[in-house]
Parts: C-alpha cells; structure tokens; sequence
C-alpha cells in the first residue's frame, strides 16, 4: 500500500493516468495502443452513468449524494407554464453539478431501500468500515489505484455495488464475463491485499432483487489478465517515451491471456 496525501482524489481520479485503475486494464486487454489512447482522452458521462454514480453515493455517501445530484421534476417542456418551472428549478439547482431525470429518482429509493433491508448486505456494510475511499497500492512495480465501494479493515474484505437487469444466475454470469469483473476483483484484492471480495448485485427494475456473489470463481486467470494489462500498458508507455510503433509485446500478453 502506498500513502496518499491527497495525491489521488476525488476531483482527479479519473483524469490522472499516472496511476494505472482496473479500468484502464481492461482496456488496455483491448491491444491496440491507439484505442486506448482515444479512450483514455474520453470523459463522456452518460446518463445512465451518472445514475450509477448517484446510486453509490445514495448508499455509500448519502451527504456528498445530496450536495452532488438534483432530480429534474417531470413537466412538458412544450408548454409555457412547463418552460417556466424548469428554467426556474434550474435556477435554483445550479450549484448541484449532477441534474437527472426525476423517473430516476423512484428507481433508485426503491433500490437503496431493497439493498439495505438485505440481511447479507447489511450485515458486511456496517458502521465500521470505510466507504468510497481511495487506495493507493503497487502490482507489477508499479502505481496503481482503486476506489473502493466499501472495506473492512478489520476482517479485510471488500464489498462493490453492481446495478444489473436481472440477478439470474446466467445473466449475472455473462455481466460478470462481458464487463470483466472478476479483473477488478483480483486487481482490489491483490492490491489491499484483502482476503475476501462481495459483489452485490441489484436490479434497476422492481422488485429490485439483491443477491450478494463471494467472488472466488476463476481468480487465477483473472489475476494473470490484469497483469497482462499492466504490461501492456508499460508497453504503450514505452512506445510514447521511444517514439516506436510497435504491437508486438502487448499482443504476445493477450495471446498468453
């Protein structure tokens, strides 16, 4: 583990690339250096994004969620009357920098309210641990970051919120595949060096179901991915400082993948 100090934070977390994060793994596992370039120089917040977010700070930092998102009312923007009032709440909501529609904001009191009344859920996110924090560690001889949802110092584990559509077991299954989980699990894990990793997955659609995952399913391969993105990503590095267009190191690491 390494000190902060401010280093990282909430403000520069995602625009700082010094510190390698799971996501940039993942995407440098993608193999071409261009794509990564163009990715990593993208700050494109989608909606849907943005109503992640909320729902973390909802649960984890329900102060910072109040500063941070406002719900736009719904109105008829066609009407005079609809025009009005919105431009109105605008006016008044201007110092919250996050404005989302107000269907959202139903969808996720449904879910804070189905996810806390989860008895595994409550049980590992308690009082004592630490929420959204920011950890600053080494893997491959090199900086590294994470932020994390929720840890537990003292038994040393670590819970992540995951929003999904479904909690069937093959559609957890095939998230877990297609967004690549399991490389954040072992890259957090290895990082802290925790002894547990907790997803906790929750529907965006009512009843909202929960179904918490002890994420130990193919760790090994996972670990191995995300040291191969490291390397590709020292490689694309070199490639900046020498100036040389060259493939060949990142694409044997995915190969090995």
């Amino acid at each position: 583990m390494l000190e902060n100090n401010n280093i990282i934070t909430d403000d520069n977390y995602f625009d700082d690339k010094e510190y390698i994060s799971a996501s940039m793994v993942k995407q440098a596992l993608q193999g071409s250096k261009k794509q990564f370039d163009f990715a990593m120089s993208q700050n494109i917040e989608s909606e849907a994004f943005l109503v992640g977010s909320a729902f973390h700070a909802m649960m984890l930092e329900p102060e910072e969620y109040k500063k941070l998102y406002a719900f736009e009312p719904a109105m008829d923007k066609r009407t005079k009357a609809g025009k009005e009032y919105i431009a109105e709440w605008k006016e008044q909501n201007q110092n919250v920098p996050n404005h989302l529609p107000g269907k959202s904001e139903n969808m996720l009191l449904g879910m804070q309210e189905s996810l806390n009344r989860h008895p595994v859920y409550s049980k590992l996110v308690h009082e004592g641990g630490e929420r959204e924090v920011i950890k600053l560690f080494e893997l491959e001889g090199v900086k590294c970051k994470a932020k994390v949802d929720y840890y537990d110092p003292k038994e040393n584990y670590i819970v992540d919120i995951k929003t999904c559509k479904s909690i069937d077991i093959e559609a957890i299954a095939e998230s877990i595949k297609n967004f690549k989980y399991g490389i954040q699990a072992a890259f957090y894990l290895d990082g802290l060096k925790a002894h547990k990793f907790y997803f906790a997955f929750i529907e965006k659609k009512a009843p909202y179901d929960v179904v918490v995952v002890d994420f130990v399913t193919g760790m090994d391969d996972s670990r191995i991915a995300y040291q191969n993105g490291i390397a590709n990503i020292q490689s694309f590095r070199k490639m900046d400082q020498d100036g040389v267009q060259d493939m060949y190191t990142a694409f044997n690491n995915i190969i090995k993948f």
